[in-house]
């Protein structure tokens, strides 16, 4: 039986740095702290990403690019449907909930995400406001086009800013793998806490 082809050194620096970035802050976490953790040299790991930033914007292009999938999924035609996309969305957003969690400080200090993060926010206000207007025509919502599209940037800020709450409620638990369900789950009840009232 062949064995597995390891994984390239590049990946795994990747996958660990997403996992630290994500448990403990970018700013807490140094590429020394990272190296160590993988057990190479710092010279192996600015090999591969000569910068943090470099692995931050790595980073955040592979969360754009998932996400960028999720808001081009045709609008829900009923809310169950609603919630399957909604549910992808949050978790998308826990899986790089570091980027939430300091999100000032990255558009502040990185010029990449300044330019490409607001580009994906409207992009998910507008997506909503898809979903809005095509559950009203559906008859699942009963609500005017204007009043779709504030509950729209409405939902956006509360995805947008979630995951930031959470941490300011509780900065030393919030964003531990095993709060995964229970934070997503608050975020998806307060999701359709603005679209309740509408219910047809």
């Amino acid at each position: 039986m062949a064995k597995k082809a390891p994984r390239r050194t590049a990946e795994r620096i990747l996958e660990t740095t997403l996992s630290l970035f994500n448990r403990f802050g970018e700013l807490n976490v140094t590429t020394t702290l990272i190296a160590s953790q993988m057990g190479i040299s710092p010279g192996n790991l600015y090999y591969h990403f000569p910068t943090k930033e470099e692995l931050i914007n790595v980073l955040y292009e592979h969360f754009e690019t998932r996400f960028e999938d999720l808001l081009n999924s045709p609008p829900p035609s009923n809310l169950e449907e609603a919630k399957t996309i909604f549910f992808a969305l949050v978790k998308q957003i826990w899986d790089y909930r570091f980027l939430f969690r300091d999100l000032s400080h990255f558009l502040s200090k990185n010029r990449h995400l300044e330019l490409e993060f607001p580009k994906l926010i409207r992009r998910q206000s507008d997506f909503f406001n898809q979903c809005l207007q095509n559950l009203h025509e559906q008859g699942c919502l009963k609500l005017q086009s204007e009043q779709a599209c504030q509950i729209a940037k409405v939902m956006s800020q509360l995805l947008t800013h979630w995951i930031s709450e959470e941490y300011v409620h509780s900065p030393r638990q919030a964003l531990e793998p095993e709060q995964a369900e229970p934070s997503q789950a608050r975020v998806i009840a307060l999701l359709f806490e603005q679209v309740a009232p509408f219910q047809a």
